[in-house]
């Protein structure tokens, strides 16, 4: 089959198995009597996170001959995700004289479900081109990722304290990979105001007390839209508790480095208050 097929049916086969074996966490209000403690940012719902990945806020479909909106979209995936097993899967491939345009993609695959016995799913499916939709990606998936990786701040100890340490002890998971996706000379405009690399931290941290995977909805840039290669843009929209609802625009160069890619210069547009990290009170 031609190649632009050939490499979007590979995506759209990547990105549909990995969501359907994605945990879902269904997040209800806690009792009232619960203990206001929470370290780190709690457990991810990574069904939703990816689910956002993948699809646009204003993604509709036909599923069974009907018309659904995201919602309902996202319901029928995880009604899926029920009879779905990696194990009893096999995906078929497309007839190579099919064609399709550059932005679809299309997959089928049958599996065993232990409900309804054998079944056969076919999906097609529009897409942004690969170049935009590679880095929207990429940048997606990192600043998602950042934004619920657990921050340890190491203080230091005090000069009675015994200097004896087992293992390797805490990882500050958000230090690190804030390492990984930024080079060591990075700058940024943070709602309006220069930053440099440390204030740049310092501004992801105070987002990461607002960004919950649960209010977030990631927007797709208009497939028209023109970027350099080593570009990318994203926004998305969420819900604080602070100060509501709001919404975040991302403008991103990348650089590469040793087949790595790295944030060089960043641009973050939202209200000041999404970017002011809150002193703990502990």
């Amino acid at each position: 089959m031609a190649a632009a097929l050939r490499n979007n049916a590979a995506w759209l086969r990547s990105i549909i198995s990995e969501l359907l074996v994605s945990p879902h966490i269904h997040f209800g209000h806690a009792p009232a009597a619960a203990m206001a403690i929470r370290l780190g940012p709690g457990p991810i719902d990574l069904f939703s996170t990816r689910f956002n990945n993948y699809f646009t806020t204003e993604v509709t479909g036909i599923v069974v001959g009907e018309p659904v909106d995201r919602e309902g979209l996202k319901k029928c995936l995880l009604g899926l995700q029920q009879h779905y097993s990696p194990d009893t899967v096999t995906y078929e491939t497309p007839d190579p004289g099919m064609t399709a345009g550059s932005n679809e993609a299309q997959i089928s695959f049958t599996g065993q479900s232990k409900e309804t016995g054998p079944y056969k799913v076919a999906i097609d499916a529009n897409e942004m081109p690969t170049a935009l939709r590679n880095n929207t990606a990429w940048l997606q998936s990192i600043i998602s990722e950042l934004l619920v990786s657990p921050y340890i701040h190491f203080g230091h100890a005090p000069t009675a304290a015994i200097a004896i340490r087992l293992g390797p002890g805490p990882i500050d998971l958000f230090s690190t990979r804030f390492n990984n996706y930024f080079t060591t000379e990075v700058t940024g405009i943070v709602a309006g105001e220069p930053v440099d690399r440390e204030g740049l931290k310092k501004c992801l941290l105070g987002l990461q007390q607002h960004y919950s995977p649960d209010t977030v909805a990631f927007e797709t840039p208009d497939p028209g839209t023109t970027v350099g290669s080593n570009e990318a843009q994203i926004s998305f929209t969420g819900q604080s508790k602070e100060t509501g609802p709001y919404k975040v625009a991302i403008d991103a160069k990348i650089l590469k480095s040793g087949g790595a890619k790295k944030i060089s210069s960043i641009r973050m547009d939202g209200i000041p208050e999404l970017f002011s990290e809150k002193t703990s009170s502990v």
